[in-house]
């Protein structure tokens, strides 16, 4: 007997890994496309591994988990990205498979559960939410799955109390402002015990204890990155300050959940296998109505719910609602997707895993085919670029996306200001020297940020180098020789 049931474990993971691998295959190097912020966090991993340091030599404000995740990636796989893509797709398999070990032990079945952990790969590998990859919030999307599977299986032990409180100390130097979902899920697991039944004080107290003692060990070691890096100025300037006055719009919070809100729907209506599951959680809700005065819901629902209202509230913080902000709202998604089953027959699971199974199937043919990426701008520049390959500073990108150059040729940037958007007049005076100091020999400019760029920057450009390249909108320069241009187009 036990023998069948570790036989029937096996085939599951070899039938999950191998739906994964379909799925996370189309984001590989094989066949991805250039990012944006992406490619600044792989070139953050390289200057890493360069002996740069990641703020002072690079400006960015993201927290520094995401440049670490990177930094191991180029390790494993120098001037390569399969290297990331292993790291984060190995921590996106193990994070269905809690999925669907969180499906099996509420369902006591095995087939849906299996097409919920397949609904994952399909939702989390779509265009419209992980875009390229490598992502910050992809990563603390991961992260919520696990906390969510500590807090709703299994018995409660002061390890994994330390453990949800490391989990969420991690997200916060992931993404600052992705927390509050996952703390509700924490503060739920620290002060109830089965249920609604509030612990005692003195457990209350206890439980604390563990999770402030997990949530301190990323605290201090991500302090100790940066006091190695002897750059706190900079760390808090960008993560903290920088995002404060400049990252995040001034509107009323109103109206930015308003807009995160309506951005999701239109999300869930395009995604059909969202639009499936999210269907099945309200027909669940209706179908678990007791009486008229209300309904038999699962507390867990509850939670999950209250959680996934902190986490709008948490998405909105920003402003903005670009799709791969919403990789968030998944983990809690799924959670009320498997939390709705409340006192509902097996025959109507069956029901549920037959449609299921054909939005899959419908949504597969649909989406699967690979599609090479149309990089001959990057080719053509890796080659023109290629003479200066190794050689620090000599390849400046004003545009994020062929940061790809500086990192498969293993090029540092001639200034720490890598992309166009906030450059000011005192950064372009800044950006100038920098590429006079190194004698910057080849400069990139994508001509679609004329309106944005200080005039002074573009006019040292055009003096002191000549184009060499042209394709769409970009333009590549190169110092002080004189050669006619080419175009691509």
């Amino acid at each position: 007997m036990q023998g069948k049931k570790s036989y029937k474990g096996y085939f599951v993971f070899f039938i999950l890994l191998l739906v994964y691998l379909v799925f996370a295959l189309r984001y590989s190097p094989i066949f991805e496309h250039l990012g944006s912020d992406k490619e600044v966090f792989q070139y953050i991993g390289m200057l890493i591994k360069n002996k740069g340091l990641p703020y002072s030599d690079a400006f960015d404000h993201k927290p520094p988990v995401i440049y670490l995740i990177n930094y191991l990636g180029v390790v494993l796989t120098p001037n390569s990205t399969w290297g990331v893509f292993v790291i984060l797709n190995s921590l996106g398999f193990f994070s269905a498979l809690l999925i669907y070990k969180l499906a099996a032990n509420e369902l006591k079945t095995v087939i849906l559960p299996i097409l919920l952990c397949i609904s994952f790969f399909c939702i989390n590998n779509s265009n419209g939410l992980l875009e390229e990859g490598n992502l910050t919030r992809q990563l603390a999307a991961f992260l919520t799955i696990g906390i969510l599977y500590i807090v709703f299986i299994g018995k409660k032990t002061n390890i994994k109390k330390a453990l949800i409180g490391f989990l969420i100390g991690i997200i916060f130097f992931t993404q600052q402002n992705e927390i509050l979902g996952g703390l509700v899920l924490c503060g739920y697991y620290l002060l109830f015990e089965k249920g609604f039944n509030i612990y005692t004080f003195k457990s209350i107290l206890k439980n604390s204890f563990f999770f402030l003692l997990g949530l301190l060990i990323p605290i201090v070691g991500i302090l100790l990155i940066i006091n190695h890096w002897n750059n706190y100025n900079d760390f808090i300037n960008q993560v903290f300050l920088f995002n404060f006055s400049n990252y995040i719009e001034d509107k009323s919070f109103i109206i930015k959940i308003g807009a995160v809100i309506y951005k999701f729907a239109k999300i869930v209506y395009v995604n059909k296998v969202l639009l499936v599951i999210s269907l099945f959680i309200i027909y669940n809700l209706l179908s678990n109505r007791k009486n008229e005065k209300g309904w038999n819901i699962n507390s867990k629902w509850i939670v999950v719910f209250v959680a996934l209202i902190f986490q709008i509230a948490s998405t909105s913080i920003s402003g903005k609602t670009y799709g791969h902000y919403f990789l968030m709202f998944i983990p809690y998604v799924i959670s009320l997707f498997i939390f709705s089953f409340n006192s509902i027959k097996s025959n109507y699971v069956n029901y549920a895993s037959i449609i299921m199974l054909g939005v899959l199937v419908f949504y597969t043919v649909k989406v699967l085919p690979y599609q090479k990426p149309d990089n001959l701008m990057l080719s053509v520049l890796t080659k023109e670029v290629a003479s200066v390959k190794g050689e620090k500073g000599q390849f400046y990108s004003l545009n994020a996306r062929y940061l790809r150059v500086n990192f498969n040729l293993n090029i540092t940037s001639p200034s720490r200001h890598i992309y166009s958007l906030y450059i000011n007049d005192d950064i372009a005076k800044e950006v100038i020297e920098d590429l006079l100091v190194n004698k910057t020999k080849y400069v990139l400019f994508d001509n679609r940020d004329v309106d944005i760029l200080p005039q002074s920057l573009q006019s040292f450009i055009y003096l002191n180098y000549k184009a060499v390249i042209t394709y769409k909108a970009h333009t590549l320069f190169k110092k002080q020789i004189i050669i006619p241009n080419k175009s691509l187009d």
